[in-house]
């Protein structure tokens, strides 16, 4: 990650260089600079990770869970629903051992439906698990060898940490070479029209006079970097 910051920053670092004495995290040498040290701050909300972890194992849980029916069970699933996709939003702070048990529901859901069933199954009247927030049946007659099993996240945009820039502003560091900080939202974006301001907002209050020289932010998804000037 944070040679893929330094690539859209525009800094030029020696990889070799880069150590990890802890604190700060990462000591390296910029071409032009010297070396320098910097510190690392995340601003995700720890349930935007979460959610995001979980999204990237959801589709192999959904198709485990259908392996593991009974034959008899899944080959009738099969039959009813060979020319279909079925798509499962799950609410994306629910961990894995509920969205299992919202498997079983939704196996028993699916055989209850009528024949050729096609559309959003809804689920509010039903007493769906909290961990199941979607589920959609898409005939097609593209489809053949189905049910195609697809997973969907199921949750809005959490708000980032912005406080934690501030926190690390006031921790006193007594490195000889120059500090910066790089605070960085992992595998997402800012998605709050107020974050920006905010983060300028720390900066311009908490940076004079701190351990640092410089506040760096860091968009990984987009991979967009930009120095916070005061």
């Amino acid at each position: 990650m944070f040679l893929q910051f330094c690539q859209a920053a525009g800094i030029t670092v020696l990889p070799e260089t880069l150590s990890q004495p802890d604190p700060p995290d990462i000591e390296v040498i910029v071409v032009g600079q010297g070396r320098v040290s910097f510190e690392l701050v995340r601003l995700n909300d720890p349930d935007d990770l979460k959610g995001r972890s979980l999204s990237r194992s959801a589709n192999e849980l959904v198709e485990h869970c259908f392996t593991d029916l009974e034959p008899g069970r899944r080959q009738a699933l099969e039959a009813r629903y060979q020319c279909a996709q079925i798509m499962v939003g799950f609410v994306e702070t629910h961990g894995n051992d509920e969205r299992r048990k919202a498997m079983a529901f939704v196996w028993t859901l699916l055989e209850s439906l009528p024949d050729g069933y096609d559309g959003e199954v809804h689920l509010q009247c039903r007493g769906a698990p909290k961990a199941l927030g979607l589920l959609y049946v898409t005939r097609s007659e593209q489809i053949m060898d189905g049910p195609w099993l697809r997973t969907t996240s199921m949750g809005g945009a959490y708000p980032l940490h912005v406080e934690q820039i501030g926190k690390k502003l006031a921790t006193r560091y007594s490195k000889a070479i120059p500090l910066e900080l790089l605070a960085y939202i992992e595998r997402g974006e800012i998605q709050h029209a107020d974050a920006k301001q905010r983060i300028q907002d720390e900066v311009t209050a908490k940076l004079p006079g701190s351990s640092f020289r410089a506040v760096w932010v860091f968009e990984q998804m987009h991979r967009q970097a930009w120095k916070v000037v005061p």
